[in-house]
């Protein structure tokens, strides 16, 4: 941007709905976060008391089966103690009596005394005796694993858990007391079954199961309740006010205040939001007043180039730049390099200003000396202090100066000065802006300085071929009829009456014929005014007119498909004029009863042919000082100036051609 200080007007940009639905949602549905922590604190929570749940329901049951098994297994060994004394006496109704008891009194569903056959000797249940267990039975696997032999070694478990039942296994060992009656050999006589029912124990695992969920529920429910308000403030708020900030900023609010935040990692992200913010706001700055540089240094360009006028490319360009900048007053000068002065200036923002008052006169001159070494700006910041420009502005405090070389083609060819308000400073940028815009106007100016030359060059060609061919007409005719005067005088003085008649008959044909001269060239002029149009219909135009003045018909042929030349401006004025010099002297020395102009393709280029069917002429035999050599080398000289190539043919009694080829170039064309 040019200057620091500039206060820039930025639109504001309409708030997505997004923000406004925001606003309205509560606390915990502000966004799709507080959604997902609710759903991770609450997976989180269940799982946690569901594996809490699990690991205490199976500690407590691990606890309770191994109480239930310690008190069946006391109470199997206080079962086998009160049938002792019935094994060995091998009272078989006691120890029936004993076992069909058991289960009323001890809580033991069933009793079993078993043969180390598996067969059922006594049972609880009258229907299981003389029964026989299976060696594939789950309680019976342990020690017969593959056949009816016991495996060598084999210990029975001490209790076996069922789907419903504890199993309490204890063996009756050969003692010597049971020896008298079964030998030595066998270290075991059977075993002692006793069944507890686990329907206790289960419905006991159930009621703790159901308090444990309950627990669970109500424990989830008082973590959730707990931390959701936490999370909601230090986490949703924070993270709500930073995706607010973020849709205002996406919308173009760089003005928003974001939250400061914390000390945690939340407060680091809204701290770097804020730095971002803060550097969008300056590169916004710079990138609006970059465009508005650049606008200013597009509309000069575009405006100037369509002037020709270096006053008034002056005064629009120092307009331009004044009001763009909104600096407090400019200047711009042209600097006549030979005579080392200024010429031609412009000024804005100072009353009374003229070219020799000019207050920004001096440091034109101090521009154009420094421009001189480096060919860059001059700039001041502080006018106060610099004694060169002492006395240059009323109010210098605070205030800037800015010196601007004016460059065309390696030259100085003027300045361009400027005074700052207060305060008002000039960036890096700006001062590349500004050589920018003094080079853009040098060329411009230098343009419009070429363009003025080659008008002024073109006139005085103009005026010259004007001059020639009046020497050669007007200027002969009245020349010779001042002499016919002169003679026609002599001869009344003289009275000879019938003679000086004869010679003022002459003068008056003369007369008639310069006259004719002077109209033609006269309309000739007032046509070439208005070769301003496209040359084709220009021609058109004129060929209309001739016929209409002069009564000979002139024929016009397009060859070709109809397609239309387009030439330059330059090449058409030059060949337009080339027409109305041939069609002149088909009029003034042809005496032709026709005449044809013809447009034809010639490659890329075009062939224009002037034709009469007149007297004709042998043109190696015309007098060097005649009038025809005079107007074809005035053709030759237009055809030349262009590029172009002019043949004459002609012969005495077949007419006259007059043929000029245009070749292409980047102004030609078709239509």
């Amino acid at each position: 941007m040019l200057f620091s200080q500039w206060k820039l007007f930025r639109p504001i940009s309409a708030l997505r709905r997004r923000v406004a639905q925001y606003a309205r949602r509560p606390a915990f549905l502000a966004s799709q976060l507080g959604f997902k922590l609710l759903a991770i604190v609450a997976c989180v929570v269940i799982l946690g008391m569901t594996l809490s749940s699990i690991l205490t329901l199976s500690l407590h049951r691990d606890q309770l089966m191994d109480s239930a098994q310690l008190a069946a297994r006391r109470v199997t060994v206080a079962i086998q103690a009160s049938l002792e004394p019935a094994l060995s006496s091998h009272d078989h109704a006691i120890l029936a009596a004993a076992i069909a008891e058991v289960p009323g009194e001890t809580g033991v569903e069933r009793v079993r005394l078993l043969d180390m056959t598996g067969q059922i000797r006594l049972s609880s249940v009258e229907s299981e005796a003389g029964a026989r267990f299976g060696f594939g039975a789950p309680h019976c696997a342990a020690c017969h694993r593959g056949g009816a032999s016991p495996v060598a070694g084999a210990i029975p478990p001490a209790s076996q858990i069922t789907e419903d039942a504890l199993l309490n296994v204890q063996v009756i060992a050969n003692r010597p007391t049971c020896q008298r009656c079964h030998g030595q050999q066998a270290t075991t006589l059977g075993l002692l079954l006793v069944e507890t029912p686990l329907a206790e124990l289960n419905a006991q695992l159930r009621a703790s199961l159901w308090r444990m969920m309950l627990a669970a529920l109500g424990t989830m429910a008082l973590l959730v309740g707990l931390m959701m308000p936490a999370l909601n403030r230090l986490v949703i708020r924070p993270v709500r006010a930073l995706a607010r900030g973020a849709v205002e900023i996406g919308a173009g609010n760089l003005e928003f205040q974001l939250p400061a935040g914390g000390d945690d990692e939340l407060g680091d992200l809204a701290r770097s939001f804020q730095a971002m913010q803060q550097r969008l706001k300056t590169d916004s700055v710079a990138m609006e007043q970059r465009n508005r540089e650049l606008a200013m240094l597009n509309e000069i360009a575009r405006t100037t180039n369509q002037l020709l006028d270096p006053q008034q490319i002056l005064e629009l360009t120092i307009d331009i730049a004044v009001n763009s900048l909104g600096v407090a007053a400019g200047a711009v000068a042209l600097l006549d390099a030979d005579r080392g002065r200024f010429t031609l200036h412009a000024c804005k923002g100072m009353s009374g200003c003229t070219g020799v008052a000019c207050r920004l006169r001096a440091v034109h001159y101090a521009v154009a000396g420094m421009a001189e070494q480096n060919s860059e700006l001059l700039y001041v910041p502080d006018l106060a202090a610099d004694r060169r420009f002492y006395g240059l502005w009323e109010d210098p405090q605070g205030r800037s100066y800015i010196g601007i070389p004016l460059n065309a083609d390696g030259a100085i060819i003027g300045t361009m000065a400027f005074i700052t308000h207060p305060g008002q400073r000039l960036t890096d940028e700006g001062a590349h802006t500004l050589n920018k815009i003094g080079d853009e106007v040098g060329r411009t100016l230098m343009h419009a300085f070429r363009y003025q030359h080659a008008r002024y060059y073109a006139a005085v060609e103009e005026r010259d071929r004007l001059a020639r061919e009046m020497h050669d007409s007007l200027a002969q005719a009245l020349a010779y009829l001042k002499l016919k005067a002169s003679v026609a005088d002599e001869l009344l003085s003289r009275g000879q009456i019938d003679k000086a008649r004869e010679n003022l008959g002459e003068v008056r044909e003369i007369a008639s014929e310069t006259y004719t001269d002077v109209r033609e060239a006269i309309f000739n002029l007032r046509e070439s005014a208005q070769s301003g149009m496209e040359f084709f219909t220009a021609l058109d135009h004129y060929l209309a007119e001739y016929r209409l003045h002069y009564g000979l018909p002139v024929t016009f042929h397009l060859a070709g498909d109809g397609t239309r030349p387009v030439f330059s401006a330059e090449v058409g004025i030059e060949v337009y004029r080339i027409v109305q010099e041939a069609l002149t002297n088909v009029r003034k020395h042809a005496r032709a009863s026709q005449a044809w102009v013809r447009l034809a393709r010639a490659g890329n280029g075009w062939q224009i042919t002037v034709e009469d069917d007149g007297c004709g002429f042998d043109p190696a035999h015309v007098s060097r000082n005649g009038q025809q050599h005079i107007g074809m080398q005035i053709m030759r000289e237009r055809a030349e100036s262009v590029g172009a190539a002019l043949e004459l043919d002609s012969q005495p009694g077949q007419g006259t051609r007059v043929t000029v080829r245009v070749p292409p170039s980047p102004g030609n064309g078709t239509r």
